[in-house]
């Protein structure tokens, strides 16, 4: 026990040198965030699955289906059969929203499990349930599979904590904007293979994609912060030293537990996960006495979130043209208006390194609401016959331009700030687990709004619906100035 305390006491004595953020450190920690962000791709192409598949079950003129005409709602297309499955509308609502059941499961425990098991850990259990999920959905020969592969693809969380604690503070924006270009390029890459390809091979190839995506992240240290927190010294260094980065918080805890201890408190139990809670709960009353009003306010803000419609526009995309009109075909406008994401996601590297989290996601959001109720406005005025046909005609190529300029909102950072934020406040001993709960809250909105979707659209329209979510974005928009944490 001496020989262990003079050896702690030598760390601690000797803090790690200071590690220069120079070109050297900047192009590293770019290159590890964009391994970690390559899940991201993974996760956006596991969001517009439901999209490509509802459309091509409900495709009338595809030459292998036998159609099934039981119209379930007279603006509907006719549930078909494809390839010996048939899907009518509520099949096609579990099929979208499976996805979000899945995230909202997964969110109850995932944020716990990463806290326990590392960052780097969780992400190759994502990455391994994402290659699952793709190859269950390939080959799925029922309703009751597609339901199942989607629940699969919506488990992993792909949390921004492990990409925020191996990032430089100055850097984070960088990082989130990798994520969500990423992200986008997934979407993006279903929707265009699902226009020219058959769904079944349009979901193979990110199935395949994840294996080199699993290597390369096995080749990642584990995040310093964890290590850190852990009391795992060496590890923590050589972590350090791999991204070339400082430690943000206390460089090591002054006093480590003895070996039994250690022990006793790596143990997963229910009775250790309590006085884990009990003992985070008393120290957060002390340390962080703000930690509870940012917690009320992230709470709301994520559940807004989930209600505030780019669900619909993912799992709905080609149906949400054919029922507002569109220029094109559905199916084009579909992977055409996506494109707009990947481009504005571009341009978040930017924007995000440049701008203000808090001033940044006003403007954003402010862009959203604005392009949410136009389209509200415009769908309105074409179903109630205010408009004449030739000028409804003439103006079709208004939803799709509201959809793109709500996607340069969602894509210049409106989709990752409320991630970043959260992370960055949480203290890091329970960062993935309020992540986790917040994640629970937006899942469990989102799946509800899901599921409803057919009963809105019958109550509200079309048009009721987006001048729904415009007025949802606008409370987001009025709850960041009065209570967004401004640093």
């Amino acid at each position: 026990m001496e020989k262990h305390s003079d050896k702690m006491s030598s760390i601690e004595s000797q803090p790690p040198a200071h590690i220069k953020d120079g070109p050297k450190s900047l192009r590293k920690q770019l290159l590890c965030s964009f391994v970690i962000n390559l899940v991201s791709l993974l996760q956006g192409a596991s969001v517009s699955t439901s999209s490509i598949i509802l459309h091509s079950l409900q495709k009338s003129g595809s030459s292998n289906a036998s159609i099934v005409y039981t119209r379930v709602r007279e603006d509907m297309v006719p549930a078909s059969a494809y390839e010996e499955m048939v899907a009518s509308e509520e099949d096609g609502s579990w099929i979208a929203s499976s996805w979000v059941l899945g995230h909202l499961m997964s969110a109850c425990f995932a944020g716990i499990l990463s806290d326990y098991i590392g960052r780097k850990k969780s992400l190759l259990i994502d990455t391994a349930v994402f290659f699952l999920g793709f190859i269950l959905l390939s080959v799925s020969q029922s309703t009751e599979c597609l339901v199942v592969a989607r629940f699969i693809l919506g488990y992993p969380l792909v949390s921004q904590v492990y990409l925020c604690e191996i990032m430089s503070p100055t850097r984070r924006g960088l990082g989130a904007a990798m994520y969500s270009v990423l992200h986008s390029f997934g979407f993006f890459l279903v929707l265009i293979l699902g226009a020219f390809l058959p769904w079944r091979w349009a979901v193979s190839v990110p199935a395949f994609l994840s294996v080199p995506i699993c290597v390369a992240i096995s080749c990642l240290h584990e995040s310093p912060e964890w290590l850190n927190k852990m009391g795992h010294e060496q590890q923590c260094q050589a972590a350090l030293q791999f991204y070339r980065k400082d430690l943000e918080g206390e460089i090591f805890k002054a006093v480590k537990q003895s070996e039994e201890e250690d022990t006793i408190a790596k143990s997963f139990s229910v009775t250790s996960l309590m006085e884990k809670i009990k003992t985070f709960l008393s120290l957060l009353m002390f340390q962080y006495p703000s930690f509870l009003r940012n917690m009320l306010y992230l709470s709301t803000l994520f559940l807004c979130i989930g209600w505030c419609g780019f669900s619909i526009l993912s799992f709905y995309a080609v149906e949400i043209f054919q029922l507002s009109g569109s220029p094109l075909s559905a199916a084009n406008t579909s992977w055409i208006t996506s494109s707009t994401k990947i481009v504005c996601s571009v341009a978040a590297f930017y924007v995000l390194h440049k701008y203000k989290r808090r001033s940044l996601f006003l403007m954003t959001g402010s862009l959203v609401c604005m392009a949410f109720l136009l389209m509200g406005v415009f769908t309105f005025l074409s179903s109630s016959s205010s408009l004449s046909p030739f000028l409804i005609s003439s103006l079709n190529f208004i939803p799709m331009a509201c959809v793109i300029l709500a996607y340069t909102g969602y894509g210049l950072g409106y989709s990752v700030i409320p991630n970043m934020v959260a992370a960055e406040v949480m203290p890091v001993e329970i960062r993935s687990t309020v992540i986790g709960i917040l994640m629970t809250v937006e899942m469990s909105s989102t799946f509800v709004l899901s599921k409803l979707k057919p009963v809105l659209i019958d109550f509200l329209g079309i048009h009721g619906l987006f001048t729904m979510f415009a007025g949802t974005v606008f409370l987001v928009i009025i709850l960041t100035v009065c209570t967004m944490p401004k640093k």
